[in-house]
């Protein structure tokens, strides 16, 4: 009994694991919109941000090109993923949310988006502590309107041995 027990548990847990990213979502407001990993793009200025782990978040002074088309990330420092995006128009007050796997609440922190083409919203692996397995979740919302919502699947980074590569050779 124990051990069907134990065997249906680990096929819980695979199936669980093979769960793809939910495919991104996108208001009217939000134009030119691409999801994306990438190299840790160049920091600019970092901006307090008390309710996210890290407390703070980076600015950046241009959108960077996101390198792989993809949702599926490896876990490795130097490693980013987002979303790249022209506004409509200006979006003020935009509350951005970022889920992380096994965590019971967001980070959050607001901004205003100008309606410039290019903007950026990511993440990106600084520490080893930042990369946790699993889905993450990045939203932007103005009010209760969805701006954007996309879930990313950070794996192992032997997984994507080329996207690391490739970051690494960067650093």
């Amino acid at each position: 009994m124990r051990l069907a027990l134990a065997f249906l548990c680990a096929m819980g847990g695979s199936v669980a694991a093979a769960t793809p990213p939910a495919p991104p979502i996108s208001s009217p407001l939000i134009q030119d919109f691409s999801v994306g990993v990438l190299c840790a793009p160049r920091v600019n200025e970092q901006i307090a941000a008390p309710n996210t782990v890290p407390g703070y978040v980076n600015q950046i002074a241009k959108a960077p090109k996101l390198s792989f088309a993809q949702q599926v990330v490896p876990a490795a420092l130097g490693v980013s993923f987002g979303i790249t995006f022209t506004p409509a128009h200006d979006l003020v007050g935009v509350r951005n949310l970022t889920y992380r796997p096994g965590k019971a609440t967001p980070d959050v922190y607001y901004s205003d988006i100008l309606a410039k083409p290019g903007r950026f919203r990511g993440y990106g692996f600084d520490t080893p502590d930042e990369m946790l397995p699993g889905l993450w979740r990045l939203e932007g919302w103005q009010g209760d309107r969805l701006l954007y919502r996309v879930e990313f699947e950070v794996v192992p980074s032997a997984s994507l041995p080329d996207i690391q590569a490739q970051c690494q050779g960067m650093s």
